[in-house]
């Protein structure tokens, strides 16, 4: 088994395009990275930790990358170094490299990413990666489906797939970022051209600006960008034959040097307009289809129905476990067949999954086929779509489903001057499917926070105006906002930085430069431990549902939403029959369960729109949006049919129970929240002295 290490990969190199390009292929497979451009910055970076690799270029800015190696080894480090040029090494030089400098490899630029990365990872095959590797192995849905064999075919095909599309997409990133600052280079590399050409004695801006010709040669080639490279090679050699003479060669040199500069304008502007702008990684939610139908797979290829989300298709019930099991999934549609009470049970047990709890669900049906409007509340569909599915069809489904996932997503804000870094975090945390939020000025945070109601928010240390130490004064001094949680984005990481950003209410820090695995690992801690605390304040701990207060609070917004619309919502309260009797009997640990089964049936069942929550040891409340009393009545006496067939082991004996309850409106029963429940207990207490198992709805 390979030594276990860790640590940051030092990039020393002058050229941006070439560290970024290194960077993003590096943290594409979990690699952490500490960039420096000078040989001063890369030995100071020994100050403050030790490398596990160094890649080093040839060409640096004072010093060669040969004698920035000589310095490391005298100093007593056996680092690992990779050393990079685009100028061959003879026989010499690559004996001294090899042998006396124990230099572990030798990289020709320009260098083929694919190549250069699998390099690198042999010389660190123990590296103790940032990022969570791929896993298919978690979660109950799947162990239930699927095989041993299924799991370790699937786990080596999606760690493949997925290194060489992280892979893709890094190289693509770091292509896009360098066009933008391309152009500028040539138009440097061209005035000092000019100026050389004018001023045969300035010697120093040919050199630089051969250096530049070099930097090009070496990057764009490893992006890619071979045009770019053949020509600016040609110009770094051409140019370091120019030595200020008036000779016959020196006009054949320069008239070359004049046509391959106008050739690199030509080949840049050409190359910039064919790039097309690097889509951010994919935020679009996913929609699992669990259908073998011709006419919903056909439908699912509509152009505009692949724009507004990715679409997993499934066909069986392993094809639904491995796919819940892999991925986070944003809504799911799947076949009503003939037989309803299996179709309705496949619903519930989807329900029942980790994390698809709320999970909006809507039903294709059979032409001629009756789904009731009260079975389709009750198994929870908010979306019908009847064969045969056309794309209009299913691109409005989907759409309705959608809409009620965004309100659930996590939220994040960040706030910093820095666009660039702006847009970057918003692209590492969309692709982690969290809605992310940028806010530019410090001065409008309170404004952003009050506006967007983040569950995390990312604040810049050091911005123009206000500080980040101020503004999370501020958020503090709001008594709603004092447990919302703060991550500091910083580059000062002292402990007088640190003990100061903490004195003012900060939760976390991300040093910059920001590197994505960390960016999303210090995001999901604050997100995990900020969502329970709320489910821990507003959820049953038994049940999931929601306690008493939460589910009030919300079941007043709610009313508000119907009244404005003049839409019915109605309000149930759930009671098990005799449930102080039922403890007294079969023990209160048993009647407890019987109680926790209930809560769990009710998630299992009704839409994602619904309200469900706890009011007592054996009681519940529903709020059943869009819904008046009569049809949730009707639902409630199918909820009772499935309640009825649960067997619970007490302590004296097996037994099974019911539950009882009472049923209100907006419409007929007041506007008011208060004289709504009010309605809603009365018939419950009326019904429960009917007889056990009943349902009141009506004076």
């Amino acid at each position: 088994m390979p030594k276990t290490t860790s640590g940051n990969v030092l990039i020393l190199d002058d050229d941006a395009g070439f560290r970024e390009l290194v960077k993003q292929i590096l943290e594409s497979r979990g690699y952490g990275v500490v960039e420096a451009s000078t040989p001063e910055a890369g030995m100071q970076v020994f100050s403050r930790e030790e490398p596990c690799l160094i890649i080093v270029d040839y060409r640096l800015p004072k010093m060669d990358g040969i004698t920035w190696i000589e310095k490391l080894r005298d100093s007593g480090r056996n680092t690992p170094v990779v050393f990079c040029s685009a100028i061959p090494c003879d026989s010499v030089t690559f004996n001294k490299l090899r042998n006396i400098l124990r230099v572990s490899l030798i990289v020709r630029k320009p260098i083929i990413p694919g190549s250069f990365i699998e390099q690198v990872e042999s010389l660190l095959p123990g590296y103790e990666k940032t990022y969570m590797q791929v896993s298919l192995e978690d979660g109950n849905a799947y162990q239930y489906y699927a095989t041993d064999t299924t799991t370790q075919e699937m786990v080596q095909e999606l760690a493949v797939i997925k290194k060489k599309m992280d892979l893709q997409r890094a190289i693509e990133i770091a292509r896009l970022d360098y066009l933008k600052d391309l152009e500028a280079s040539w138009r440097t590399l061209t005035e000092l051209v000019d100026i050389h050409n004018n001023d045969k004695s300035r010697l120093d801006v040919l050199v630089e600006a051969t250096h530049i010709a070099h930097r090009i040669r070496g990057t764009a080639g490893s992006l890619g960008l071979m045009g770019v490279s053949e020509i600016a090679g040609r110009l770094e050699d051409l140019m370091q034959n120019l030595d200020g003479r008036e000779d016959t060669d020196q006009e054949i040199y320069w008239s070359e040097v004049i046509r391959l500069i106008a050739r690199g304008h030509e080949e840049i502007s050409t190359t910039a307009q064919q790039s097309t702008e690097i889509q951010e990684p994919e935020s679009k939610s996913t929609v699992l289809i669990v259908s073998n139908a011709p006419d919903v797979a056909n439908a699912c290829q509509n152009t505009e129905v692949k724009t507004l989300a990715r679409i997993e298709l499934a066909d069986s019930p392993q094809g639904v476990a491995e796919s819940l099991a892999k991925q986070k999934v944003d809504a799911m549609l799947l076949e009503v067949t003939s037989n309803k009470e299996m179709s309705f049970q496949r619903a519930a047990d989807i329900r029942l999954m980790p994390g698809n709890r709320a999970l909006p669900l809507g039903v294709f049906i059979p032409e001629d086929f009756e789904l009731t409007e009260v079975e389709r509340i009750y198994v929870g569909a908010s979306v019908v779509i009847p064969h045969p599915v056309q794309a209009e069809g299913l691109h409005e489904g989907i759409d309705a489903l959608l809409m009620m996932t965004h309100a659930v997503r996590p939220r994040v804000l960040a706030i910093d001057d820095d666009e660039v870094l702006c847009r970057f975090v918003s692209s590492v945390l969309e692709g982690e499917r969290i809605e992310t939020k940028t806010c530019t000025n410090p001065s409008l945070a309170l404004e952003k926070i009050s506006e967007f109601r983040p569950d995390v928010v990312l604040l810049d240390v050091m911005m123009p105006g206000l500080t980040g130490f101020e503004v999370c004064r501020m958020i503090r001094e709001q008594p709603e906002l004092k447990e919302l949680p703060v991550v500091f984005l910083t580059s000062k990481t002292s402990p007088e930085s640190r003990s100061a950003a903490f004195s003012v209410g900060a939760n976390d820090f991300v040093t910059k430069p920001v590197l994505a695995p960390e960016l999303i690992n210090r995001v999901m801690n604050q997100l995990n431990e900020s969502s329970l605390k709320r489910q821990s304040r507003t959820r049953d701990p038994e049940t999931g549902v929601m306690n008493g207060d939460v589910i009030m609070a919300q079941a007043k917004l709610l009313l508000e939403d119907h009244l404005e619309i003049g839409a019915p919502m109605s309000l149930a309260l759930l009671q098990m029959d005799e449930y102080d009797h039922l403890s007294l009997v079969q023990g209160q640990f048993s009647a407890r369960q019987a109680s926790k089964r209930f809560g769990e049936l009710i998630q299992q069942r009704y839409r994602s729109e619904d309200l469900r929550g706890r009011w007592s040891d054996g009681g519940y409340v529903l709020i059943l949006a869009n819904c008046d009393r009569d049809m949730a009545a009707s639902t409630i006496q199918l909820l009772q049919e499935d309640f009825r067939r649960f067997e619970f082991h007490g302590s004296a004996f097996s037994f099974s129970t019911t539950f009882s309850a009472g049923v209100a409106d907006c419409e007929r029963d007041g506007s008011k929240l208060e004289d709504i429940i009010k309605s809603a207990h009365r018939r419950m207490k009326a019904a429960m002295q009917t007889s056990a198992n009943s349902v009141g709805f009506s004076d």
